[in-house]
């Protein structure tokens, strides 16, 4: 298995199953990617097919809320 247009090494195929596995991936850093991902087997002649695969990544509140405590008297 081979993968391009994973320029910043997010993406992982496992070269047994073909699954493919991703590290946490941020919204704010990167929405979208384009990946290309190709089977190639060991035959005479190397039998390939290529797969395209674009990941949407959704946004998660990955911060805490804070608050802002004011003193009031009354």
């Amino acid at each position: 298995m081979k993968l391009s247009g994973n320029t910043t090494d997010d993406f992982f195929v496992n070269a047994l199953t073909g699954e493919l596995f991703s590290r946490p991936l941020d919204r704010e850093l990167k929405d979208v990617y384009h990946l290309t991902v190709a089977a190639v087997d060991v035959g005479q002649p190397a039998l390939s097919s290529y797969a395209t695969v674009t990941v949407h990544v959704r946004d998660a509140n990955d911060h805490a809320p804070q608050f802002h405590v004011s003193e009031c008297s009354i």
